[in-house]
This record gives C-alpha cells, sequence and structure tokens, in this order.
C-alpha cells in the first residue's frame, strides 16, 4: 500500500469525500418524516388532537400501551445534549423478545438494583428526583386537527405523522370504553365499521379519532381522557376530500417502540435492548446507592464541630447535572406548570 501523500490532490479528494460520507448520519436511524410529541401539562400539549390513524407495521395497530416503564434520571454515552443526562426507560421484559442469557441477566441485574433504589425511598419524588415509574400509551397517525385547552388551534403540526407519547393507559381506557359503546348499539355491524379506522391503506380513507386528554378536574394527580370515533358523512368531511397518507410518513412510525426508547435503542444492532444503555444504567444506580451507603454511614458516626458554616463539606452533593426540585431532564420542558404547590410527578 502506497503510503498517504496529501499533496497528491486525488488522495485529498478521496479523503475529505470519505470523511463526509462516514459523518452522515443515515436516514434509517433519524426519520424525519414525522414527529414526536409528549401529551403532558409540562410540554403545554393538554388539550385534543384528530389522528387519521396509521397502522404501524411492527405493531400492527395505530396504539400501544406501555405500563409500568421504570425510569432513572442519569448519564450516558449514548445521549446527545448538553449535560449528557436524561431519563432511562426499563420496559417490562415482554418488549424485548429473545434476549441472549447474557442481556437477561444483565436485563435482571438493572431491575433488581432500581427495585433496590426504590424500597430505599430516596431517589424519588420525596427525594433525589431521579426514579419514577410511569405507565403511557403511544397513538400513530396523521394530525389533522389540534387544540389546547384554551382552545386555540395548533396549526404547527397539521397534516404530519405523529408519535404522540401520553404518560397515562388513560386514552387506551377511553379508547375501548368507545368501542364497547358502539358495539351495544351497532352489534354484527361493529367490525365492519371499525374497518374505516383498522385498514392499511394510505388512502380513500373515511374515519378519524380525537383524543381529549387533561389533567384531572378534580385536581387529583393524573389524567383524564376521552375519545370519539367519526366518519365522514354528508353533513361532515373528517377527511379532506383526497387526502393520502405519503409512503415516507407510513415508514416513520412503522416501528413505534423505537421511537419512544429514543437514544436507548439500538440502532446498530437494531434492537430494543441496548447493551450499552443497560450497563451505563446499572453503573449510574450503583454509584447512587454507595453514596448513599457512605451517608448513612457518615450520619451514624460521631460528627466534630463544623467550622464551615452550615455547610458540611462531608455531606454529599448531587452529581453534576442531576436536576433540583423541579428543574426538568432531557425530553422535559422548561415551561413551567401553574403554581399549585408542588408539581405532580406524573405530569412530565
Amino acid at each position: 500500500m502506497s503510503e498517504l501523500n496529501f499533496d497528491n490532490e486525488a488522495q485529498l479528494d478521496a479523503f475529505l469525500g470519505q470523511l463526509v460520507e462516514d459523518a452522515k448520519v443515515s436516514s434509517e436511524s433519524r426519520p424525519s418524516s414525522y414527529i414526536k410529541l409528549y401529551m403532558n401539562r409540562a410540554a403545554g400539549t393538554l388539550g385534543s388532537m384528530t389522528l387519521l390513524p396509521i397502522l404501524a407495521k411492527n405493531l400492527g395497530s395505530f396504539y400501544k400501551k406501555i405500563p409500568g416503564v421504570k425510569e432513572w434520571y442519569g448519564p450516558s454515552s449514548l445521549i446527545n445534549n448538553d449535560e449528557g443526562y436524561g431519563f432511562y426507560k426499563i420496559l417490562p421484559r415482554e418488549f424485548y423478545g429473545d434476549l441472549t442469557p447474557e442481556q437477561e441477566k444483565l436485563y435482571q441485574d438493572v431491575v433488581d438494583k432500581y427495585d433496590e433504589a426504590w424500597e430505599s425511598g430516596e431517589f424519588g419524588y420525596d427525594g433525589q428526583q431521579l426514579q419514577r415509574i410511569k405507565s403511557y400509551s403511544i397513538f400513530t397517525g396523521i394530525v389533522l386537527g389540534q387544540v389546547n385547552t384554551d382552545d386555540k388551534v395548533i396549526e404547527d403540526n397539521l397534516n404530519k405523522a405523529v408519535l404522540a407519547i401520553y404518560p397515562s393507559v388513560a386514552p387506551v381506557v377511553a379508547l375501548q370504553g368507545t368501542i364497547s359503546s358502539k358495539q351495544a348499539i351497532l352489534k354484527d355491524k361493529l367490525k365492519p365499521w371499525l374497518m374505516n379506522f383498522l385498514t392499511p391503506s394510505l388512502k380513500d380513507r373515511n374515519g378519524v379519532i380525537t383524543i381529549k386528554f387533561n389533567t384531572k378536574s378534580s385536581g387529583q394527580p393524573g389524567y383524564d381522557s376521552s375519545v370519539s370515533m367519526d366518519l365522514n358523512s354528508e353533513y361532515a368531511k373528517v377527511v379532506p376530500e383526497g387526502f393520502e397518507i405519503s409512503e415516507d410518513q407510513y415508514e416513520a412510525v412503522s416501528d413505534p417502540i423505537k421511537l419512544f426508547l429514543s437514544w436507548m435503542y439500538d440502532w446498530d444492532n437494531k434492537s430494543y435492548f441496548n447493551e450499552t444503555a443497560f450497563r451505563e444504567l446499572l453503573e449510574a444506580m450503583t454509584i447512587s446507592l454507595n453514596e448513599l451507603s457512605v451517608e448513612a454511614k457518615q450520619a451514624e458516626e460521631p460528627q466534630g464541630e463544623n467550622k464551615n458554616g452550615s455547610v458540611d463539606p462531608m455531606v454529599f452533593s448531587p452529581m453534576p447535572g442531576v436536576p433540583s426540585k423541579g428543574t426538568e431532564g432531557t425530553e422535559r420542558s422548561t415551561q413551567s406548570a401553574p403554581n399549585q404547590g408542588k408539581q405532580n410527578p406524573f405530569d412530565m
């Protein structure tokens, strides 16, 4: 092999060309034909959304319930933001499919460590705010209408493919209730009616769903939701005449779980289970638990006179990047919620 000579213009061009190619982010790993919306108070996205459902290829449905997601806020080499911190998501085991024995052990080690941290009571909403357990409903479709809680129409998202992420199972429960009510009326005609919504066709569509989602009117933690399902009629066209879903839009939301996992998805191995993320999560939780143990031992030992004012330099302080109470991390909105005392941990 001849020695690389950057005085040789052809070799220089080849080097620069290869550098450009290597630096490219493939469209496969970073879809651009969709938007991802977090439907919560902190993001200011409460209200109603009308969707032309898209049956996601990897689900065969336009929705998915993801219950009992265990989350931990910590550092990761996979996160591309200024802080390098974000919420890890540990999905229920069935979401990961077949794992190797080593991966199975890693998953269980992470769950065990998470449970140990949870039982300590030191890392949740009333502690360091590193830990929370949430359930989600995710929906895929084309946004045909969106209105916020002030009845203002949101036009920026119209006609775009969306992965709508709701931090509650309430929309799925509401969807089931709506279909049950229709069944009581339509009886044996329910299935033909449902086919207006459960169709893989990208054109000649006839039905939409509208999801209303808001904080509980009672002021209790959590959200209320209702779902309506409407068809085109001589009185109203809920789907614009001739509207078509593009192939790009269909493909962009074909794997909602991958999009939901975001940076935790293993793009190289095309797997929901990312070994690097799980190993880094295990390390982060282990460090936090070890520091908690050191704190406890220090509290039990006799303390000398503190000559540094009210601050004891031996007491552990949070790692850089860990938010204080009321602050937001990766994928959290910077908008603050209305002043209602302690912010509801389910709002984020």
